[in-house]
């Protein structure tokens, strides 16, 4: 590479949370010694495709990334990719796949078991998790994330007082900001179930209050332009059509913002409920 392999990435990975996707695909494109044979710069570009709404080219550089060398995040990266195309069965594969490339590491495992959890499968993320409960290579990042995963399982299986304990064990730790709003979720979620209403509402609220951010309009400006310029006929094409799949689908946003229209495309076909 031109420069240090490590700043390379932190510059596309800048470009990236700003929108600027192309600009962060050429440079990494553009930087690697062998773009076609870089494992991790192909699945960071597949990354970008999935950001940026081009599913067809990230399945494309994901695919390759792993042909050249099979890594737990390019197994992650299928298993994302998969789920955005409601292929369900396709992402637990990719998320087994990955399990099967270190079956000791814990990581894989807690992803594993998320997906399932997102599936309704909870039975089965319960059985991907077990081993990772007592291992070795757990650190403190991994640890917390563990306990946030078994929290949602107790949750799921109706174990409420479990889940409650296991989360303000996490929460008293100060976790960072990601994983304590995600202990804050599941925490107003189990009170909600175990009627503890009140508490449940100071989790939601803590959890609100602690999110917010001031509206960076430049930023936001660069994403929608990045979301703009990556859109179109063919790209939308990429995406699945008429998927059969129970789940149900909530329209939200703003005011003013085309959820009214939206609904009533979706309440004209013959199939929506």
């Amino acid at each position: 590479m031109t420069t240090d392999r490590s700043s390379i990435f932190a510059r596309a990975h800048g470009l990236a949370a700003a929108g600027r996707f192309e600009e962060a695909d050429a440079l990494v494109r553009k930087s690697v010694a062998k773009p076609a044979k870089d494992a991790e710069g192909l699945a960071f570009r597949g990354r970008l495709g999935i950001l940026s709404g081009r599913p067809g080219d990230a399945k494309n550089l994901i695919d390759k990334s792993l042909r050249v060398k099979p890594s737990h995040e390019g197994f992650r990266l299928l298993a994302q990719y998969h789920l955005l195309m409601v292929e369900n069965d396709d992402a637990i594969a990719a998320a087994r796949a990955s399990i099967a490339l270190d079956p000791t590491h814990p990581s894989p495992r807690i992803e594993a078991a998320a997906i399932l959890i997102e599936l309704g499968r909870t039975s089965e993320a319960a059985e991907v998790m077990e081993p990772a409960v007592d291992s070795p290579r757990l650190d403190a990042t991994l640890s917390r994330r563990l306990e946030i995963t078994r929290a949602s399982i107790e949750i799921q299986q109706q174990a409420i007082d479990a889940a409650i304990d296991r989360l303000d064990a996490v929460l008293s730790g100060e976790p960072p900001r990601r994983e304590r709003h995600g202990a804050l979720d599941l925490l107003a979620k189990a009170c909600d179930r175990s009627g503890l209403h009140e508490r449940a509402f100071e989790a939601a609220a803590t959890r609100n209050r602690e999110a917010e951010v001031p509206v960076d309009v430049l930023n936001l400006t660069r994403q929608t332009d990045g979301i703009i310029a990556n859109t179109s006929r063919a790209s939308l094409s990429q995406w699945p059509m008429g998927v059969d799949d129970p789940r149900p689908v909530f329209v939200a946003g703003m005011p003013r913002s085309g959820t009214s229209l939206v609904d009533r495309l979706i309440d004209s076909h013959p199939r929506a409920a």
